[in-house]
């Protein structure tokens, strides 16, 4: 097979504009909500911005200070378990300790993870697929 039959052809060139032509009229409304979305966005940080400022600059900083203590008990952790015989390490105090100490892990890794602030900036959706349709023959 070299190339596409006629009626084929047609039919996929058709679906294919028809498919282009929902796409763009997507967009469009896409385009009306990402506007009013904006709008909204406006005038939300127009009346809480420095609020949300230094709401951001305090999250993080306390973030900051909440994981490096943390993580400074952490690494206490693991000296004291470094003392500790293979022994120990297999009873259920050495079980227990490990296990004490990967929540103190996981607790540091999340309170590290702030909400993201760039909502505030506004969204956007849209979709960019522009789909080429290939050439009927080889």
């Amino acid at each position: 097979m070299n190339k596409f039959n006629k009626k084929d052809s047609e039919l996929l060139t058709k679906y294919h504009s028809e498919l282009t032509a929902y796409t763009k009229e997507y967009n469009d409304f896409i385009l009306t909500l990402n506007a009013r979305i904006q709008s909204v966005v406006d005038d939300f940080k127009n009346q809480h911005s420095d609020r949300l400022l230094s709401l951001e600059t305090d999250m993080q900083s306390t973030a900051d200070l909440l994981e490096k203590r943390a993580n400074d008990q952490i690494e206490k952790m693991e000296s004291y378990m470094s003392e500790r015989t293979e022994k120990w390490h297999d009873t259920e105090s050495g079980f227990n300790f490990t296990e004490w100490k990967e929540l103190w892990e996981e607790f540091s890794y999340s309170v590290a993870i702030i909400p993201n602030f760039d909502y505030f900036n506004g969204m956007e959706i849209s979709l960019e697929q522009n789909i080429e349709i290939p050439k009927f023959n080889r």
